[in-house]
């Protein structure tokens, strides 16, 4: 590739690049963009000139993508989306403005206090804002790159989209929840194989431990036999099962059981259980979107405040 002639590319031309890709036709490309069709296709031969490649090979389904336009396809829309964000002059920001629905997704060990936190806050912040909350799922991703969700609150998961955005919202810390008189509320300090004793009761999460826990993935690394107990997505089952029995659950240090009378182990009496990061999933393409900025900056002081409590 000519370095002078990419310097000297005319950023319009990859404006209708972008949309070439998109409807894979001159015709519907001159179409959309309002312009007659042999201006498209003066364009498209600058950019090929530009960009030293054909870019796409004519067929009778339309056009087909080069490999090097199919490289280019996978960075243009970021690119340009950053672009026009980045030159955009700023806009003047106030969260009483901001009209419209906001959905949440948690992960449903961090939801127990959370979405209430955060629809109050929206009440006093954003009173034109109606609020949903949902459980995060195997569709959640899609839904946030979709905008069927505006955000996500769930531990870190792999995935490969990149329209999908994570920030960390805070470093988790695990406590154990057990039922009261559990003969491990004597101890000041609990290792490992003391732990191991008792049945595991464990909140299934989604893309997350659908196998194994935490905890159950820690005794086997250190070797130690383990007792496995009840595991539901049903939080409410999860706890009415400690208040009975001897087991134990593991759970996030936000959750919040204010109906069962369990009795709480805090983590700084309990071996190291590494949970991760809390972690706020959004649409990349929102990322520079000052509400969205301010929405993470208010759930990151919420959950600060919870864990304090």
């Amino acid at each position: 590739m000519n370095p002078k002639k990419l310097a000297q590319l005319d950023l319009n031309l990859l404006k209708v690049l972008k949309v070439l890709i998109e409807e894979k036709s001159v015709t519907k490309t001159a179409e959309r963009l309002n312009l007659a069709q042999p201006s498209v296709s003066r364009q498209l031969r600058k950019l090929r000139d530009s960009l030293d490649d054909a870019l796409f090979i004519s067929s009778p389904k339309g056009l087909i993508l080069t490999p090097r336009c199919e490289q280019i396809a996978d960075v243009l829309p970021h690119l340009l989306d950053t672009l026009y964000q980045t030159l955009s002059p700023p806009q003047e920001f106030d969260p009483a403005k901001k009209e419209g629905h906001i959905s949440l997704a948690i992960n449903p060990i961090l939801g127990e206090s959370l979405p209430a936190e955060i629809c109050l806050l929206l009440a006093k912040y954003s009173p034109k804002v109606q609020f949903s909350c949902f459980l995060w799922n195997n569709d959640t991703l899609d839904k946030i790159e979709t905008d069927q969700i505006y955000i996500g609150i769930n531990y870190p998961i792999d995935f490969s989209n990149k329209l999908i955005r994570s920030s960390a919202l805070i470093q988790d810390n695990f406590k154990i929840y057990v039922r009261k008189n559990h003969p491990l509320l004597k101890n000041k300090k609990i290792s490992l194989t003391e732990l191991s004793i008792y049945p595991i009761t464990t909140a299934i999460l989604p893309k997350w431990n659908d196998k194994k826990g935490l905890l159950e993935k820690l005794f086997e690394r250190e070797n130690i036999e383990f007792v496995q107990g009840f595991r539901s997505e049903i939080m409410s089952n999860i706890s009415q099962v400690v208040s009975k029995t001897d087991s134990i659950f593991p759970v996030s240090e936000l959750y919040i059981d204010s109906n069962h009378n369990l009795k709480t182990i805090y983590h700084n009496n309990l071996p190291s259980i590494e949970a991760g990061s809390i972690m706020f999933y959004s649409n990349y393409k929102d990322r520079n979107d000052p509400y969205l900025q301010w929405l993470y900056s208010k759930i990151k002081q919420l959950i600060n405040s919870i864990v304090i409590k």
